[in-house]
Order: structure tokens, then sequence, then C-alpha cells
């Protein structure tokens, strides 16, 4: 199982050395790479990659899936009324039965881009395995029917590896939308995540590169958390982001028991068309 996993990951990667569309070069878009966020992931300022707690490892890193033994169902959805973006959709997570962790989610997206205003319906299935109980590797595959300019009909895959050490930090990197597709909406993109947790105070940093212009891009996103008695998660975060030539900070709140509760964010976008970013999840856990 093990050796079978790795080779899926090696296999999995190959496709994003191939050409890309030469769309790729014009403006990228972020709408359909933030849709796989939760609040909690907009409140520390999208920096989400190296913090496994929650669903959005199905899209972000899927190897950080294995990472923490529960099972997890989320609903969740953000609006942005100003750029006129928004999504809801649904998730779940199983790392508790078997070594082997599976992930599934929905999302319905609806955004304006460079190109025209898209809808875009995503539906992704992840697995990882913990190669250690300090390493593990993953992989994700999305199928994308988005209707608009550029659309498409068509499959991606996103690979991650994740690294703990101390039980208290984590290092992660993942590669996503390996597997090329012909639209300027979905373009391969690398992350390198990391983050620490000291008792209740996580702090997150998240580095993103994109190599699909003649000149490669980056952004990088910042995020702290510190949970206030223990039930009442605080959040906040920072994105520079000049891959699409944004910049947001953003803050959060929520409530939990169990690991079940409920979150709140706002962003903001710092000049640019000035978004107003609000998201709101719902999340039910289990041990």
């Amino acid at each position: 199982m093990r050796h079978g996993l790795i080779c899926a990951v090696v296999v999995v990667a190959t496709p994003a050395l191939a050409d890309v569309p030469k769309e790729a070069a014009l403006p990228v878009p972020n709408a359909l790479n933030e849709a796989g966020q939760q609040a909690r992931s907009f409140g520390m300022g999208g920096a989400y990659r190296g913090v496994g707690y929650g669903t959005e490892t199905i899209s972000g890193n899927p190897a950080l899936i294995s990472m923490y033994r529960r099972y997890q169902l989320e609903l969740g959805g953000a609006w942005d009324i100003p750029n006129g973006y928004g999504f809801g959709g649904i998730s779940i997570v199983d790392s508790a039965t078997t070594d082997l962790a599976y992930g599934q989610s929905y999302t319905l997206v609806t955004f304006d881009s460079p190109y025209g205003r898209s809808t875009a319906h995503l539906n992704s299935t992840a697995l990882a395995y913990p190669i250690f109980d300090w390493l593990h590797l993953g992989i994700a595959g999305r199928y994308q029917l988005i209707y608009g300019p550029y659309a498409t009909n068509s499959i991606t895959m996103n690979a991650g590896a994740a690294v703990r050490i101390f039980d208290a930090w984590i290092i992660g990197f993942s590669g996503h939308n390996l597997i090329p597709v012909a639209s300027a909406l979905v373009n391969p993109f690398f992350a390198l995540s990391t983050s620490a947790s000291f008792g209740l105070f996580t702090p997150s940093f998240e580095w993103r590169m994109d190599f699909n212009a003649r000149f490669p891009r980056f952004a990088w996103a910042v995020g702290l958390e510190w949970i206030a008695g223990e039930v009442v998660p605080i959040r906040a975060g920072f994105t520079w982001d000049n891959i699409t030539g944004q910049r947001f900070i953003s803050g959060g709140l929520g409530f939990f028991l169990e690991g079940s509760g409920v979150d709140i964010a706002y962003r903001y976008e710092i000049g640019g068309y000035q978004g107003h970013l609000l998201a709101l999840t719902v999340k039910l856990q289990s041990r």
C-alpha cells in the first residue's frame, strides 16, 4: 500500500511538467482555489495548507487528511458582494476508520474573472496515508464542470506530502492542478506551507508559486489563531498575492465544543476592487 501510494504521487506530478495552455500567462483568477477554504482558513489569511484540522485539506494539501484522526462533516460558504463572488459546499473526512484516510467534497462557485462571469461545479475525492507517524502522503482528484468563458468539463489532480516534527510543527508541500486543463481558470501551482501548535496559539505561513507566465509569480500569507477560554478561537491574517496583484487583511471568530462548532470570518481587500468577503462554516466532528 505504501509503495503504491508513493508511485501514485510521482505519476500524478509528472503531467505538471507538460506545456500548459497559452491562456495561463493571462491574469490568474483565484476563485476556484479559494472555494476550497472554510471560514477558519479565510480568518487566518488563507494560510491553511499547513493546518490540517478541517476539510479544506481535501482541496489544499491532501496529505494532511490523515494527520489527525476524526470523522468530520462541514457545511460552509462565502460571499463577496461587491465583486459578485460566492460559493457554498459540503465536505466530509474519515481518517478514523482505517489508516487510509478519505475525503469527499462538493462546491458550487460563481465568480467574475478577467474573462467574464463563470459558474463552476467542483467534485473532489482525496486519499491520504501515513508512511510513518511523521510522514504523510496524499492525492486528490477533482472533476470540474465550468460554464462561461473558458468553459471546461475536465479532471485535474493535486498531490502533497506533510511532515510532523515533535508533534507540534508541520511542514507541507503540495502541487495543484497537476493534470493540465485547457482553461485559463485552472492553472497549476505549488505551495509550501507550515504551522506550529503552541498550546492554544497556532501561527501558520504559506508560500504559493506560479510558473505559468514568462516570469515566476509568488504569493504569501500568514495567519494566527488563539483559542480564548479553550472554546472561542480568535483569528487574524494577511495575504500578499503577486500572482493576482491583490492584498488582503482578515479576521475571524468561532465557537466549538469537542471539535464541533461554528466559524465566521471577514476579509477586506486593500485597494484593488476593495472586496468585502464574509464566510461561515458549521462543523460536526467526532473521534
